[in-house]
């Protein structure tokens, strides 16, 4: 696990929310593109590459609402592709 000081790349094209994402986004009042713009916003304090997960992860500090949030994506950079896997309060 390393933490990075820099915000992430925003260069995915694509920012997909799975369906756990969006319960809990729902949960926290926020909308699918307020967790995506979360993503393009925030910054990365943890990238991780787990044998046996289909992809790596970060997680992302983001604010929205006047709140501070994590926000776990898997993500391929060779791709842009990203997806929001949970948001929670820290």
């Amino acid at each position: 696990m390393r933490a990075l000081a820099t915000g992430i790349p925003t260069m995915y094209e694509t920012i997909m929310l799975s369906d756990h994402a969006l319960e809990e986004g729902a949960e926290e009042g926020l909308s699918p593109d307020e967790l995506r713009a979360m993503v393009r916003s925030g910054t990365v304090i943890e990238d991780t590459r787990n044998p046996g997960r289909p992809l790596p992860t970060r997680v992302v500090l983001a604010s929205a609402r006047g709140r501070t949030y994590h926000v776990v994506i898997g993500y391929d950079d060779a791709r842009s592709f990203a997806v929001v896997v949970t948001v929670y309060e820290p």
